[in-house]
């Protein structure tokens, strides 16, 4: 009997001593942390997302609103499409793009996006015209609002579906612009240091690069257009 209790006695003492070390290391880790955030700050660094000015001048503003004004519901058709192990479908090549609902013509989403067709081409402007930043307030810190995302991200998709139909309808000009534009949203953008912004952007450079093998099916491109898609394929800046 004084064995087992000499052996739970052990076992406690031993258990509230652990107890003790990890509370008196957690607090010195807690203790060591602090003390780098105050040496960071007294070092000029900022250390939390509240400390952060995302704001931006009216130019950049009036840049980032038309590239969130656009109000279009087209479903995202997939640009790649597999027609074996090592082959994609070259959809403008098709009359009918298979789209997440089924099936939709080439006619039905041109219509749809030639209702927006003037706010399309003003984003394609603002894309093309300089660096992209959106104005934001970080006082919120992590929770801070990104309303931005969402329409960047139905822009990118929109503006590669019209890089297929103007394929489809043999005006390169308009699918090179509308590839442009939708590259800058990639190259161009310089994101806030928020991990779903940076996950967006890399769904953007996917859809981006969907569309450029798209465009690179099909012939007659002149070296101007060629040196872009070389350009865009490695992100680079092509303007």
């Amino acid at each position: 009997m004084k064995l087992r209790w000499k052996i739970a006695t052990g076992i406690a003492a031993a258990g509230i001593a652990g107890v003790i070390v990890f509370f008196w290391r957690d607090g010195k880790a807690q203790q060591e942390l602090a003390e780098t955030r105050r040496d960071l700050r007294a070092h000029g660094f900022k250390i939390d997302l509240s400390e952060f000015n995302f704001g931006t001048s009216m130019e950049w503003r009036n840049r980032a609103a038309s590239l969130v004004a656009v109000s279009i519901r087209v479903p995202a058709a997939p640009l790649m499409v597999p027609a074996g192990s090592n082959t994609a479908v070259v959809l403008w090549r098709r009359d009918r793009l298979k789209v997440e609902e089924g099936q939709q013509s080439l006619p039905g989403l041109e219509e749809a996006i030639q209702e927006n067709q003037a706010a399309l081409d003003a984003a394609c402007d603002a894309a093309i015209a300089g660096p992209i930043r959106f104005n934001l307030d970080a006082s919120a810190g992590a929770a801070m609002l990104l309303p931005h995302l969402a329409p960047l991200k139905t822009l990118a998709q929109t503006l590669a579906a019209r890089v297929v139909m103007d394929l489809h309808s043999n005006q390169p000009d308009a699918a090179w612009t509308n590839l442009l534009a939708a590259t800058r949203l990639v190259t161009a953008w310089n994101p806030e240091p928020a991990e779903i912004s940076i996950l967006v952007r890399f769904g953007y450079a996917e859809t981006v690069f969907d569309a450029t093998w798209q465009a690179l099916q099909a012939s007659g491109w002149t070296d101007k257009w060629l040196v872009f898609m070389r350009c865009s394929a490695k992100k680079g800046n092509c303007i």
